[in-house]
């Protein structure tokens, strides 16, 4: 976990102070929030307080800083992009204290050039290896985006997200998968994106051919 005292002094005139949790720390936490990052990030903190929608992609964030939470402590967030940083590992504390990303889906229009600025969640373009199981708490997330990261299975938690109608794995390390569960486990999904995937050719055929698929899945695989 971030170390939470950040330089915020000149934002709200305190320093924010918490103790440390158990978590690992990111040693490079200060780096990114000194001057303008710190700057940006509050920014886009203070808005998503009005939109209910934190985009803090593009900030080079190495972790999430505790200080975020901090700042919308009260407000509930229905979409998070964390988009284009430099995360290794996934920030599990996004789970415990954003836990109504529900989205709001029923204004999607599913066409894949637009989807990266409706998901309800968004790690894509980091260098995530495995997402956790505390994952599965989210039982009314509609859209999750994991692409371009460092995943080499289909993460196990996402199987009790019964309500997930849009999935992006694409461009990660995904070799095979249990098509049968995967159509088991999502009845409402529309859209899966596994393309840029080392998946074996007997898989892409499942995909597309299996009796369980949804009829109404745009399937890209390639």
């Amino acid at each position: 976990m971030c170390p939470f005292t950040l330089p915020l002094e000149s934002f709200y005139g305190y320093s924010v102070v918490e103790p440390a949790t158990t978590e690992r720390e990111q040693p490079n936490e200060m780096a990114f929030m000194a001057g303008a990052g710190v700057t940006q990030v509050v920014q886009r903190c203070e808005s998503a307080k009005v939109s209910g929608n934190l985009d803090l992609s593009g900030c080079s964030l190495t972790c999430v800083p505790n200080a975020v939470y901090f700042i919308l402590n009260g407000f509930d967030m229905h979409s998070c992009n964390l988009r284009s940083n430099a995360l290794k590992s996934f920030p599990k504390k996004v789970i415990e204290k954003f836990t109504k990303l529900i989205g709001k889906l029923y204004s999607v229009i599913l066409v894949y050039s637009i989807l990266a600025e409706r998901e309800v969640f968004s790690i894509e373009d980091n260098a995530v290896e495995e997402i956790p199981e505390e994952v599965a708490g989210w039982k009314t997330i509609r859209g999750l985006n994991f692409s371009k990261n460092k995943l080499t299975v289909f993460p196990e938690a996402l199987y009790d997200l019964e309500q997930l109608s849009i999935l992006d794995l694409s461009k990660n390390n995904i070799t095979d998968l249990d098509v049968s569960r995967i159509y088991e486990s999502f009845p409402m999904l529309t859209q899966l994106n596994l393309a840029g995937n080392p998946l074996q050719e007997e898989v892409k055929k499942q995909l597309s051919n299996h009796e369980k698929k949804p009829k109404l899945l745009k399937l890209i695989i390639e």
